[in-house]
């Protein structure tokens, strides 16, 4: 007999790469933070200014309840700064997902050094476990 269940596993670092969607800068940052992953955000140029100070909110949270501002970092890269870190981070990354059109997806495919989840409506950083009983 099997029993089933559902358990949260951390990743570890995960990439959102997404084009101008400060929302994303909201949404990925709370969800890494609670399901124990550090978190990465590469959002468009068009709205680096938002991101940066949502991002910095965030810092100031995480300061404020004495959490290391580690868990959540904007990298302010270009587009060859960032295919140049997708090809060698200059960190770790275990896993990148793209949240966009076609092209960005197909950029952070043909560029990624590590697994890419490709995903329509959301994440899901919860995986369900087999174990025998």
């Amino acid at each position: 007999m099997m029993k089933i269940y559902n358990k949260t596993a951390a990743f570890g670092t995960i990439l959102i790469i997404y084009e101008s969607r400060p929302d994303v800068t909201v949404e990925a940052g709370g969800i890494a933070f609670k399901s124990g992953n550090k978190i990465l955000l590469k959002g468009g140029k068009e709205s680096l200014q938002s991101n940066l100070k949502i991002v910095s909110l965030w810092h100031q949270s995480l300061q404020d309840n004495e959490v290391s501002t580690d868990w959540v970092e904007y990298l302010n890269y270009n587009r060859e700064e960032t295919q140049a870190f997708l090809e060698k981070p200059t960190q770790r990354v275990d896993l990148i997902v793209p949240r966009g059109g076609e092209n960005l997806i197909a950029f952070t495919k043909k560029h990624a050094s590590c697994p890419v989840i490709v995903s329509g409506m959301e994440i899901t950083l919860s995986m369900s476990i087999l174990k025998p009983i």
